[in-house]
Parts: structure tokens; C-alpha cells; sequence
């Protein structure tokens, strides 16, 4: 199981979501998903509100250098 997948399992979330949510954490990046669909819109906006773990974002970050 890769990171993302065993990340997005432990939380509960999209795999989207995590990956979303590690980009918006990190300082000076802005993310900008491309949704076609109002269900992407809607879980793009749930990758907001929540926090991964100190060791999720070191996994993330080790994973996707």
C-alpha cells in the first residue's frame, strides 16, 4: 500500500483529500484542484478543516520529495 493510500485509509479521507490538504499545509503554496464535477468540488472542499498528523505530513513529504 503506498503512502497516500495508507494515509487517506488512517483518516478517512480521499486519497484527493490528503493530497490536497498536504499542499495547502505547506507555506507558500496555493493549490488550485480542477473540478468539472460538483461532486470534486464538494470533496475538494473537504480536504479543508482537518489536519494530518506530524508523522503523516513527514511520510507525505519523504514520499513525494
Amino acid at each position: 500500500m503506498g503512502v497516500l493510500q495508507g494515509i487517506a485509509k488512517e483518516t478517512g479521507k480521499t486519497m484527493a483529500q490528503v493530497a490536497l490538504n498536504w499542499c495547502i499545509s505547506k507555506p507558500n503554496v496555493i493549490a488550485i484542484p480542477k473540478s468539472d464535477r460538483m461532486e470534486r468540488v464538494i470533496e475538494n472542499c473537504q480536504a479543508s478543516g482537518w489536519r494530518l498528523s506530524s508523522n503523516q505530513m513527514e511520510a507525505l513529504n519523504e514520499a513525494f520529495q
